[in-house]
């Protein structure tokens, strides 16, 4: 069996990377994508993640490197210095540090920092999953707890006497709740409803100290913008078939927010009115309001990316009505020459509709080989994004399906739900579905597909292959659950409730039973791609998969990051495996 090692990549089963489709990629995989991660008090400057890296960037002037590694989050702190909260090669241990010197010394994971108000707050995870510390400190010392709960929690906002910290408690997906914390007590009292049918993704603080809650209480189907005050609930906005997604407060007490509709674009308003001049047919995410403004300077930034046109980080001027990118993308592809894709749908044997984005090779004279990629998650969706990797599947003939199939989130609260607990198995019912539109379209060919997915979208593309070995030619996995009860048993720790809630719990044998027999098996060829130190997906289920498969005779090309953790976060592994697929669906699909 071939077997080498591209610096820490280990490789075996594969043919050593084809240079020619290294350089055929170079282009799409130099496209830069940006987002945003704070915008200054006075809307004049904005920081932005640039591969992993930390740039500060003004209107007209060049950007200023400020962090250069494996970064999460970043935000202006004391003295405009950025804070930052950076991990080490994906292993997800992340601290928070400000100049590149840490914050603290404790060993304890740091998640969720929100800076505001001159104070920073964050989680920190106890080292078995079970409990959850707030911080809250002035960003130039290690802090002081003001909060311990069991389960998750994250902080959202500070009162404006800082005295109130609003924070989320999260015990799914599907249910998760508000509270205000007394910061010098540490008592914590439900703004929200604690029930199973109420989510509550987001919160602010009003200018009157009302709280501002994207939530789906109240029995709603879709997230809504609800203002919870001492006279009750007052919904501010609700839009039927779209969810209330984002949500920023203007400095005189405006509000913004960001509707994202059926087909995932975003829409972005002030007050009740659309924001002209701001994007549209996109996605609009990571709303920030500057803090300083006056009657005729109120400014927006967001990120925002259409499928033509990567991530930019973009200032949004409301009086003027005038949005412009901090720093321009570098790209040496026209962004004309990238393909736009086509909204569709199908309907499962169950009655369930399935929306679809279908990307279409330009210049076909046959039908297309397809790759049906999944998203993962569940909780995810599609979304009419920029994918660089999709734009060069696509400049190489193939065509990609991107099915929501149940259990995604954007198609409403019921629609997510459709595959939880014992009714996992009938996600396979959309692809089959999926496999049977494939095959009724003159310009995709059925007999060349394969399935490729990341984390969950890696356990669906192994699972579709086992489900269906004659209609896919072959599977790529990075990143996937190869055996649902290994996942949940020893995925990282803060994790398990919340993905037992999702799948089920496999400490009952009945369940554990029942999720076994889902695990995929898959006798079609397989390029399967992991970090060695994945803390969400640990790899030991993927290595017995991996030697099953080959014990059975299936080719299998395997790639191993000793230096990387989920989803390869580190640009180099992530070129290898994309080259390695490429030359993978040439030899098993085309």
């Amino acid at each position: 069996m071939p077997a080498y090692d591209l610096g820490a990549l280990h490789v075996t089963g594969a043919p050593p990377l084809d240079p020619a489709i290294a350089a055929e990629l170079a282009p799409f995989a130099r496209v830069a994508s940006q987002r945003l991660l704070d915008l200054s008090a006075a809307g004049d400057a904005a920081l932005i993640l640039v591969n992993g890296q930390v740039v500060e960037a003004r209107l007209g002037a060049p950007p200023v490197l400020r962090a250069a590694r494996d970064v999460w989050w970043a935000a202006f702190g004391p003295g405009a210095e950025p804070l930052v909260l950076a991990d080490r090669a994906g292993d997800e241990e992340a601290h928070l540090e400000r100049a590149g010197v840490r914050l603290d010394a404790r060993p304890t994971r740091q998640v969720d920092p929100v800076w505001t108000r001159g104070q920073l707050a964050w989680a920190e995870v106890a080292p078995d999953g079970t409990d959850t510390e707030l911080w809250l400190g002035d960003g130039r010392g290690a802090g002081r707890r003001v909060f311990a709960g069991a389960g998750a929690w994250s902080p959202q906002d500070l009162s404006r006497d800082g005295t109130q910290l609003l924070a989320r408690h999260v015990e799914s997906s599907a249910r998760s709740a508000l509270y205000r914390i007394d910061v010098a007590t540490g008592a914590a009292v439900a703004l929200t409803p604690v029930a199973p049918d109420a989510a509550t993704p987001r919160g602010r603080f009003g200018p009157a100290g009302e709280l501002l809650a994207l939530t789906t209480a109240g029995g709603r189907d879709r997230t809504a913008l609800v203002a919870l005050g001492p006279a009750g609930a007052r919904v501010l906005a609700a839009v039927a078939d779209a969810d209330v997604a984002d949500l920023a407060l203007l400095p005189r007490g405006g509000l913004a927010y960001v509707v994202d509709d059926e087909r995932g674009e975003s829409r972005l308003y002030v007050g009740d009115a659309l924001a002209a001049g701001a994007p549209t047919g996109g996605v609009i995410s990571d709303l920030h309001a500057a803090l300083a403004g006056d009657a005729n300077a109120d400014v927006l930034a967001f990120t925002a990316t259409d499928p033509q046109h990567p991530k930019r980080a973009v200032r949004y001027d409301v009086a003027a009505r005038l949005a412009e990118a901090f720093a321009p993308v570098e790209s040496p592809i026209d962004p004309d020459a990238f393909v736009a894709p086509a909204s569709a749908s199908t309907r499962a044997a169950d009655g369930t509709t399935v929306a679809l984005l279908v990307y279409t090779p330009p210049l076909s004279v046959a039908p297309a080989p397809v790759v049906l990629a999944f998203h993962g998650g569940p909780e995810d969706r599609v979304t009419p994004r920029y994918d660089g990797f999709v734009q060069f599947l696509v400049h190489r003939g193939f065509a990609v399906v991107l099915p929501d199939v149940r259990g995604s989130t954007g198609h409403g609260r019921a629609f997510a739900a459709l595959d939880d607990g014992p009714r996992r198995a009938d996600v396979l019912l959309d692809v089959a579905a999926t496999l049977a539109w494939i095959r009724a379209r003159p310009e995709l060919d059925p007999h060349r597909v394969a399935a490729l997915g990341t984390s969950y979208g890696g356990w669906l593309a192994l699972a579709a292959a086992t489900a269906f070995p004659t209609e896919l030619r072959a599977a790529i996995a990075l990143s996937g659950i190869a055996s649902l009860p290994a996942f949940l048993a020893t995925t990282r720790a803060d994790r398990r409730a919340h993905r037992r809630a999702e799948y089920g719990d496999e400490r009952d044998p009945a369940v554990a039973s029942s999720l076994a027999a889902l695990s995929p098996a898959p006798r079609i060829p397989l390029l399967v791609a992991y970090g060695a130190h994945d803390p969400r997906v640990p790899p030991a289920a993927t290595v017995a998969l991996v030697a099953a498969a080959r014990r059975a005779g299936t080719p299998v090309w395997a790639l191993v990051a000793a230096d990387d953790g989920h989803a390869f976060s580190q640009a180099g592994n992530r070129g290898a495996f994309e080259v390695a697929v490429a030359a993978f669906l040439a030899r098993h699909v085309l």
